[in-house]
């Protein structure tokens, strides 16, 4: 005989049940093992969820438990502030894609259509890559090196930091400092 109990569609593991797998032969043997109870999450458990996935940096996280909080409880009063805040996501991530776009076509512009190249705006930085770069190349070589430009920081008065995220240890970065469309500084920690 087995016992299962508690499933539910949007599930976490909170507790432990006992379950029992008995066999009737002469030479049985018995077997308890504990599973875990799975538990069902309220919407208000959902959103709350979902607001710290965006609160800490993961749109597209929290858009999966907005959605899955809209499938399993359609009726709930917590589905209009799900919407609401996937609406925000969706926004947000046309704003980041246009940004990049805009990177994109100022990197052509500058630099003619025969010097195209693929920008990948999820590059990551290298220890090679970063040893390659040197003061005074522009944003279209240090991306024909990087494979993108990186997320821009901050700018102003014709400054502008790009960050990396880096390959190595955790947390590994680089930051690449332009004045004026040239490369003027560079920093990393923890590339390898």
């Amino acid at each position: 005989m087995l016992l299962l109990s508690g499933c539910a569609s949007t599930t976490d593991t909170t507790a432990a049940t006992t379950t029992e797998v008995k066999n009737t032969t002469p030479e049985s043997t018995e077997l308890v093992q504990e599973i875990p109870e799975v538990t069902a999450k309220t919407a208000a458990e959902l959103l709350a969820e979902a607001q710290s996935e965006l609160d800490g940096g993961y749109a597209q996280l929290a858009k999966k438990k907005l959605n899955a909080l809209i499938a399993d409880y359609p009726d709930a009063p917590e589905v209009a502030e799900a919407n609401k805040m996937i609406a925000a996501i969706d926004k947000q991530a046309e704003k980041e894609d246009a940004e990049q776009a805009e990177i994109a076509k100022e990197i052509t512009s500058t630099f003619g259509e025969s010097t195209e190249i693929d920008v990948d705006f999820d590059a990551k930085m290298t220890a090679d890559a970063f040893a390659q770069l040197s003061e005074g190349m522009s944003m279209y070589d240090v991306v024909k090196i990087v494979g993108g430009p990186g997320t821009l920081s901050s700018s102003g008065q014709g400054t502008a930091i790009y960050s990396y995220e880096g390959v190595g240890q955790v947390g590994a970065n680089a930051l690449i400092t332009y004045q004026d469309g040239k490369l003027v500084s560079k920093a990393q920690a923890g590339l390898e």
